[in-house]
């Protein structure tokens, strides 16, 4: 899946490959490279990019194997009223997803103002999801408003979710652009008290963000086993 392109007035969703509700996706040794979301506007409407490489809706992914390269998300227009862009490799809302042995790096998410999150991953609406044996890194946000919101430069994790990620390597993800306030969660930002985390095995360094390099955490519960952070900024 190379190349690729989702295009839309007001919202766009997965460069690639866009999964609705009970949808089933079985991806092995595949490659994601290049694909794009761009949701720009010329009208006084909402803007609005999820998944640069794959958007999800409550559906079950299982991905195993798979290489995540270069994917961008990218929300600009003239008259833009609260846009937002997650999840340049994934956005997977709801359902579930197993991820393993797998790379997400390189992935962008730019815009003009608005939300942003989820550099390499955004995991919502009370996704059951497994990351193991995966890299998530050189993930990045950027705004050229200094009031716009970036969580997560490599997951943005809420809203219910359950993760468990184990054996995994979270690095040099990180978000430019905004005030250091409201730049938040270099690795992961982790949203809700009903979510909950399980950092097993895995090394989180080399990420930046205004607060929280490594991790920025509100009211959810997130359990760290025999891991390691060191080097974040």
């Amino acid at each position: 899946f190379t190349s690729n392109a989702a295009y839309g007035v007001s919202q766009a969703r997965g460069g690639a490959l866009s999964l609705g509700s009970g949808a089933t996706a079985a991806i092995t040794g595949s490659t994601f490279t290049t694909n794009k979301v761009d949701a720009q506007t010329t009208a006084d409407t909402y803007n609005y990019g999820t998944g640069g490489a794959i958007s999800a809706d409550y559906a079950d992914l299982t991905i195993d194997e798979t290489l995540f390269d270069g994917n961008t998300i990218y929300v600009y227009g003239a008259y833009e009223r609260n846009p937002g862009a997650y999840g340049a490799g994934l956005y997977v809302k709801g359902g579930s997803i197993e991820l393993t042995g797998s790379t997400i790096e390189n992935g962008s998410i730019e815009v003009s103002s608005g939300n942003v999150g989820g550099g390499g991953i955004i995991l919502i609406q009370g996704v059951t999801a497994t990351i193991i044996d995966t890299e998530i890194r050189g993930n990045s946000l950027s705004t050229l408003s200094t009031a716009a919101d970036l969580s997560g430069g490599g997951l943005l994790i809420g809203s219910g979710a359950t993760v468990d990620i184990v054996n995994s390597t979270i690095a040099d993800n990180g978000m430019t652009g905004a005030s250091s306030l409201v730049m938040k969660g270099g690795a992961f930002r982790a949203d809700s008290a009903s979510t909950t985390v399980d950092l097993v095995n895995t090394t989180l360094y080399g990420n930046y963000a205004g607060r929280g390099g490594g991790a920025y955490v509100i009211t959810a519960q997130v359990t760290i086993y025999n891991s390691t952070i060191t080097g974040n900024a």
